[in-house]
């Protein structure tokens, strides 16, 4: 079968983009969804000359970079919409799924009812390229939105090759398109925004693919935005250390917290406040929020009895504090706080004798005065020296050092082989 009456074959235009995979890459890939639009006359004779009647449809053949064969077994068919065409109708079809940027050869052949296929037609090449355009381009970042609240970002569509560009825009929860989801832009710079809305449901990242689709042809950006809870987390509840424990340096562990970002560790031990350390969720290993977050305990910890706790925060707040756990770590804890005697109030002396009742596992106590003109005395003496050897009974000592006239404060650490006990409570004086 050959063509008569028409054989002419003119490439119109070519639609392609670029795909952008998403925030962790943020690299460009080629995209295989680029449009390539033929026309050609359609024949209105057969081979003898005769009236062309039995038309069924065409073969359209295309190679990228080389051209195809022609005829061969590989091509697209468009049915025919007349077996008889009229004289200088031009007949359309489009090519989908083609590489920007790349040369394509396209031919054409005719088929008749019985399957006759004609020559083909002289093979034309075009580049692909796009008729439209999405800004921004990069990924856009919605971020932190309460869960329950809303937060928007527009996007513009423009016409960049002429003629019409007809499309839409789309998006997966939980992000939504609120306006501008329909586009029909005439000619080139035409414009229209698009307003893409972010929607958290739950206290977690999202990510998502606003797929903008326009004459066959899609263009995607890359959305992200944070959920965070509108409300502060509920307490922990612990698990272990309890109890008697054979270290000093434990693994603390508690349930994790549906909502926390954040967590308190406050241990004390037997000397007094030992531990007041915030991890976030994902370094004590329950950043998604179920399971068991741990973290074994940075300081060691004096022997004697101890306690500790765990508070829970986020964005919004810092939640309850967990019910306390004790536990006791083996060996001689340090001593208990001393309780001071004197002096106390308006003294006759400037040298007074500093007294305080004797703690029993102390062997040593730490005398810390500061008088008018601030820190005076510092010195340390064993419980000997004090004359509270045994432990019981009171300790005393006369320093050395004159106090100044005016207001001063002074307190006791006791201490022994295990460390230091816990300050005792501070006990005013004037000197006179």
């Amino acid at each position: 079968m050959s063509w008569r009456g028409g054989s002419t074959h003119r490439l119109i235009r070519v639609l392609a983009f670029v795909v952008t995979v998403g925030s962790v890459l943020l690299a460009a890939v080629p995209a295989l969804a680029g449009i390539l639009d033929t026309s050609w006359t359609a024949p209105t004779t057969s081979a003898d000359g005769s009236p062309l009647t039995d038309l069924a449809s065409y073969r359209v053949y295309y190679g990228l970079s080389t051209p195809p064969s022609c005829p061969g077994t590989s091509y697209l068919q468009f049915a025919s919409s007349t077996p008889s065409p009229a004289p200088g109708q031009t007949v359309t079809a489009r090519l989908t799924g083609l590489s920007t940027g790349s040369l394509y050869y396209v031919a054409v052949t005719a088929v008749d009812t019985n399957g006759n296929e004609s020559a083909c037609i002289t093979p034309l090449s075009a580049v692909a390229r796009i008729d439209f355009s999405v800004s921004p381009t990069a990924t856009v970042n919605f971020g932190s939105v309460a869960i329950g609240g809303l937060a928007d970002q527009t996007f513009t569509v423009q016409n960049t090759g002429g003629g019409t560009v007809s499309g839409t825009a789309s998006v997966p929860a939980p992000f939504s398109v609120v306006s501008g989801g329909s586009f029909n832009l005439v000619g080139v710079g035409a414009t229209q925004a698009v307003r893409v809305r972010f929607s958290p449901t739950v206290a977690a990242t999202a990510s998502a693919s606003v797929t903008f689709t326009a004459n066959g042809a899609s263009l995607t950006r890359v959305v992200t935005g944070l959920g965070v809870s509108s409300a502060p987390p509920g307490a922990a509840t612990l698990v272990a250390p309890s109890g008697s424990i054979a270290t000093a340096t434990p693994t603390f562990s508690w349930n994790a917290v549906a909502l926390a970002t954040q967590y308190l560790l406050w241990v004390d031990d037997s000397s007094g406040g030992r531990l007041r350390t915030t991890y976030t969720a994902a370094q004590v290993g329950c950043a998604t929020g179920i399971g068991t977050c741990s973290m074994v305990s940075s300081a060691t910890l004096n022997p004697g009895t101890g306690q500790w706790w765990v508070v829970t925060s986020n964005a919004s707040g810092s939640g309850p504090w967990s019910n306390g756990l004790t536990f006791t770590v083996a060996g001689t804890p340090p001593p208990p706080a001393a309780t001071l005697v004197a002096p106390s109030g308006s003294i006759a002396t400037r040298t007074p004798t500093f007294s305080w009742n004797a703690v029993a596992s102390a062997t040593q106590y730490l005398l810390w005065v500061d008088d008018s003109s601030g820190g005076r005395l510092r010195t340390t003496y064993t419980a000997a020296q004090v004359g509270c050897a045994s432990g019981t009974g009171a300790c005393s000592i006369v320093p050395g050092a004159m106090l100044n006239p005016g207001a001063g404060q002074w307190w006791v650490v006791t201490s022994n082989a295990s460390g230091s006990g816990p300050w005792s409570s501070g006990m005013t004086f004037t000197a006179p």
